[in-house]
């Protein structure tokens, strides 16, 4: 039905108008990084809609990324990534089919706010990732708002000091002062509340396309 990066931004954009102005770029952190694109309020369905921005090489000989590379972006920051780079340190559960569940990304969570070093230089080194996938977004399609979303941005405040720090570094003033950036933790509603507008557009204009 839709690219779930593309989904929540479609649904952000609706709870918030203000954010429908221009191009709104939303970067998706959770179960992987995707990005959705949306203009003046409509997503840009097709080539360029929904970016693979998770797939930008990070470090050419990093860590493995579930495509099969090394180095993706996505490779430091997912849900995924973190939990199997914990467990080399952690006794932790696996994580069925390789993806943890909300509630052992929720412990993870837990523990590095509890203090442990370890995990609180993994969540910096995942804010380190997400400010490059900021500085890439600006750099290129220079939106006027980037709404980063998804359930990994829960995590946020572990990893904000060193994303300010990188990206100061990553991003010229000038084309970061142009980006206004918001800050939306998403649960997996926010996809579904996305999908529901989608199928509704495309069912609203059949019926006007039928009834011309």
């Amino acid at each position: 039905m839709a690219n779930d990066a593309v989904a929540v931004a479609l649904a952000l954009v609706a709870a918030e108008p203000a954010l429908a102005q221009g191009l709104t770029a939303t970067l998706m952190v959770g179960h992987g990084i995707g990005m959705g694109i949306v203009v003046d309020g409509e997503a840009r369905w097709g080539a360029g809609a929904g970016s693979e921005i998770g797939h930008v090489k990070l470090t050419p000989n990093g860590p493995q990324c579930r495509c099969g590379q090394r180095g993706c972006i996505e490779a430091h920051l997912a849900d995924y990534a973190l939990y199997r780079d914990a467990r080399t340190f952690l006794d932790l559960p696996p994580a069925v089919s390789q993806q943890p569940s909300e509630a052992q990304m929720a412990l993870l969570r837990a523990r590095a706010r509890a203090g442990d070093p370890r995990l609180e230089q993994l969540f910096r080194q995942a804010g380190h990732a997400l400010a490059e996938a900021v500085a890439t977004t600006i750099s290129v399609l220079r939106p006027h708002h980037l709404i980063l979303a998804g359930p990994g941005l829960q995590a946020f405040d572990m990893m904000r000091s060193a994303y300010e720090e990188r990206l100061e570094q990553a991003v010229l003033p000038w084309l970061l002062k142009s980006t206004a950036i918001h800050v939306r933790p998403s649960e997996s509603a926010t996809i579904v509340d996305g999908m529901v507008r989608r199928t509704l557009r495309v069912v609203d204009r059949s019926h006007m396309e039928t009834t011309e």
